[in-house]
Formats: C-alpha cells, structure tokens, sequence
C-alpha cells in the first residue's frame, strides 16, 4: 500500500513487515474485505501445537473467576487445545471449538468456562477483522460468539443449536503492537451440550 492509501482510508502499513507467509493464506488465496488489504491473521492456517506461533495463543476464561483469561496447558497431538480433557470440555481445534458449561454431561465438571482463541498483534493502526460461526454438529441450545479487542466487546452474536449457516461478520478496529483480538465462545445459558462450533478469524491491514 503507498502513503495516499493509507492518509485516504487510515489504514497505514504493517508495523512489523510482511506477514510470515507460512501464518497467513497465499496471496491468491486471501479474498480481503476491502482492495488493497493484505491478511495478517488467519486462524486456520496460523493453527497449531505451540503456544504463540503466528500470534496466537489458545486459552479460556472462567467468568466467575477474576483470573482473566488464561492459557491452555493441555495439547493432544491430534490437533486439539484442551484444559482439561479428564473433566472438561472447552476445547480448541484447527477450525472449531467448544465451551464448557454448568448444564454439561460425560462426567464433565459442571464450571462455565469460555473457549478463546487470541490473536496478538505485530501491527498498529487501523485494522479490519472478518471471520464467520456456525454449529459443526445440530443440537443443544445454541452458542453466544464475542469478539473482543483489547477486552472491550467490538462484536456479539448469538448462534442457534440446529444453525449449520451460522453468522459472519466484518468490523474495524485500532490496534497498537501487543494488543489483544479475542474469539470468544460461551455457552449459551450455561448449556454446554452439543456446542461444537466451526470457527473463523481474519485480520486485515
């Protein structure tokens, strides 16, 4: 991008350099939201085993707890971060993940507990995110999706239990080197039962 775009729409060049190529889709590949963005961010393809690889850290939040959010310590080489695999179901794989609620089963222990995928940027300014929920497999009551930036709610939609379709979305955000972006997944009215839920996350500049 030159300098006339980035006085035009805000949008000014990547702080930290071109993005790794092996954190984000090819370049014929991306389908940007707006011409003339570049992909910084792709949770899909970002994914993997290693706690903060590409920006991304996997992790939950108790939202009866004070603790924040905090990482998951439990991964399982089959492609999946867990917190407690044993006696919870919050979860996060490649495209999906799962919360953990007080209405539960398998033995799980009955603890709200959100699933969050976190992105923390290498950039600053003007940001586009663009992603998209839907439920993996029909049933339960449903799944509320947040996105936060920097802990402040920038988007919230609630996803039905039978809703294969789901929500995607488009918003704008600034963003300093360090901040945080979260996908966050709960369960609606604490109802964890099948939640599974693809999940899809971008971020742009």
């Amino acid at each position: 991008m030159g300098s006339e775009m980035c006085i035009r729409d805000s949008i000014c060049p990547a702080d930290a350099g071109p993005p790794d190529p092996t954190c984000v889709a090819a370049p014929s590949a991306q389908v940007p939201p707006q011409a003339g963005l570049l992909e910084r961010a792709n949770a899909s393809v970002g994914f993997s085993g290693v706690q903060g690889q590409c920006g991304w850290r996997y992790g939950y939040q108790v939202p009866s707890a004070t603790t924040g959010f905090q990482l998951m310590l439990e991964w399982n080489p089959g492609g999946a971060w867990l917190v407690d695999s044993a006696t919870l179901w919050t979860q996060i794989q490649r495209e999906i993940a799962h919360p953990n609620g007080i209405t539960t089963s398998g033995g799980r222990r009955a603890i709200d507990q959100w699933a969050i995928r976190r992105w923390e940027s290498d950039v600053a300014g003007l940001v586009r995110i663009t992603g998209a929920a839907s439920k993996s497999s029909s049933g339960g009551n449903g799944v509320d999706v947040r996105i936060l930036v920097d802990g402040v709610q920038a988007y919230a939609q609630y996803v039905a239990g039978t809703d294969a379709v789901g929500v995607s979305f488009t918003l704008s955000a600034t963003v300093a080197v360090g901040s945080a972006i979260d996908f966050v997944l709960e369960p609606h009215d604490s109802n964890d039962l099948v939640d599974a839920t693809r999940t899809e996350l971008h971020v742009w500049q």
